[in-house]
């Protein structure tokens, strides 16, 4: 009897371990997810202002250069 109740609180803890390490897991691939979203989000909106910048830098460029 007493062996079937540690045997049992030995396969609960198992249980929460195994809980606490997928929600941990799942809790870090989020945050890596997101992470990567924002930060590649941030990158092409830099690229398309930089992109925009030289854009109309050149157009005014030529446009005084020819007129």
């Amino acid at each position: 009897m007493l062996l079937l109740l540690l045997q049992q609180q030995q396969q609960q803890q198992q249980l929460l371990l195994l809980y606490y390490y997928y929600y941990f897991y799942y809790f870090y691939y989020y945050y890596y997810y997101y992470y990567y979203y924002y930060y590649y989000y941030y990158y092409y909106y830099y690229y398309y202002y930089y992109y925009y910048f030289y854009y109309y830098y050149y157009y005014y460029y030529f446009y005084y250069y020819y007129y």
